[in-house]
This record gives structure tokens, C-alpha cells and sequence, in this order.
């Protein structure tokens, strides 16, 4: 176990496998993106969490899991992904909540890319706001899980770089 969160979600492990190996990882569900720019990472403000998180989401039918966070990372802050690379598998115990009301397991994908030139950002139903954060600001709640994401893939990040 990696971390604990105060809703009882799990995030169990961090897998380093070749991305031409993730089918074996199912439910495979969700991808997210570790989006860097000017040394500062992409953080989206959820306004129904009330929490600032990494761009992703659920991965759409007919959709690979590369796509997903391109995709994701557009819709939920008006940034393209530039060069996009695969960091690892993520796998999680999650508790029940609107979407599913059982306990389960599922896996997701980890994606890490860079924005070379900013896309104007407008408010959406998900998310109110964005931010470039260096890692010290105190930008307030931050999801927990997500925080340990950036932690654990910081040396991967700079070998892209």
C-alpha cells in the first residue's frame, strides 16, 4: 500500500511496466496526466470535490488510454499535451461511490507530457480553475493521491525531460 486517503481509497501500487503490456491490467478505467510547463505542473481545481487534482478521467469506449488523457487534459483546462509518454500503471481499491456502490479494484494509467504555448482557460461544469503549481506554494487542498503521484514519479519526469 502507497497511501490511504480520508475516503478509505487505496492506491496500492505503481507499476513500471511497457505500456504495449496494459491490457493485462483490468478493469483498466482511467488515465491521468502529469503536465508540465515552465517547470510548473498542471493542477485543475474540481469545484464538486473542492480540491485541486491532475487532469483525467474515464476512458471513453473505443478510446486508448494515451488518447484519454490528451483528451482529458483539454476538456478539463484548454492545454494541449505536447509529446506525450507513458510513466506507468496505477492500481487502486476504491470505495463505492456515485458512479459504482461497491468496493473494487481498478487500474489506471499514468501519462506525463509538456505545454509549450498556453491555451486560454474558461471555467467548465468540472473544473473552476487551473494552476502551473512549483511544488512550494501553498495553493490550498490538494487530493492526497495525486500529491503522492507527482511525488513518485519526479525522478521519471526529469529523465523526459
Amino acid at each position: 500500500m502507497i497511501l490511504k486517503n480520508n475516503k478509505g481509497d487505496v492506491f496500492e501500487d505503481f507499476i513500471d511496466v511497457k505500456e504495449n503490456k496494459i491490457s493485462q491490467f483490468l478493469p483498466l478505467t482511467h488515465s491521468v496526466a502529469v503536465v508540465i510547463h515552465d517547470d510548473k505542473h498542471l493542477l485543475v481545481f474540481n469545484k464538486q470535490k473542492e480540491h485541486w487534482e491532475l487532469p483525467g478521467g474515464l476512458i471513453d469506449k473505443g478510446e486508448s488510454p494515451s488518447q484519454c488523457a490528451i483528451r482529458e487534459t483539454k476538456e478539463e483546462s484548454n492545454q494541449e499535451i505536447l509529446d506525450i509518454k507513458f510513466l506507468g500503471i496505477m492500481k487502486f481499491e476504491l470505495q463505492p461511490d456515485y458512479r459504482i456502490k461497491v468496493r473494487r479494484v481498478e487500474f489506471g494509467t499514468l501519462y506525463f507530457g509538456k505545454i509549450k504555448e498556453l491555451g486560454h482557460f474558461e471555467k467548465n461544469p468540472e473544473i473552476s480553475k487551473i494552476c502551473f503549481w512549483d511544488g512550494k506554494e501553498n495553493i490550498g487542498t490538494i487530493h492526497s493521491i495525486d500529491l503522492k503521484i507527482l511525488e513518485l514519479t519526479k525522478k521519471r519526469i526529469t529523465s523526459c525531460l
